[in-house]
This record gives C-alpha cells, sequence and structure tokens, in this order.
C-alpha cells in the first residue's frame, strides 16, 4: 500500500530534542524517496545508482523524491 512505511518511521523533531542523541535531528536529509510499488520511504539525500528496496526488490528508477 502507498501508505506502508515499514520499520522506518520518521522521528518527531519535538521528539528528539533535549535528549543528547546522536544529532541526527539536525542532520536528518529534507527528501526522502518513496518507492512507488510498496511505499517504502528511505530517509536520505540520494539514493546509489545500485539501490534495491529492501522490501519489494525494485531498482532505483522505481522510486519518487519527497519533500519532508
Amino acid at each position: 500500500a502507498s501508505s506502508y512505511l515499514g520499520d522506518e518511521q520518521p522521528v518527531p523533531a519535538s521528539a528528539s530534542a533535549g535528549e543528547g542523541g546522536e544529532g541526527e535531528s539536525a542532520a536528518a536529509p529534507k527528501v526522502g524517496w518513496r518507492c512507488t510499488i510498496c511505499g517504502h520511504i528511505e530517509y536520505v539525500d540520494e539514493l546509489p545508482d545500485d539501490f534495491e528496496c529492501p522490501i519489494c526488490g525494485v531498482g532505483k528508477e522505481m522510486f519518487e523524491r519527497v519533500e519532508l
């Protein structure tokens, strides 16, 4: 389903603020890539050329860029 997020769900900025974590919220990409087949989202700025969806196995060409 297009709403499937799998195990990777974004952490709200307010939930990580002030916890003294690894500082991921400051370095988190502002874009993601959503698989047009299964809806899995990769939270990275760019996908490698040889990237395959970990859920359904399709290649990079089946992902669409989404603004976060």
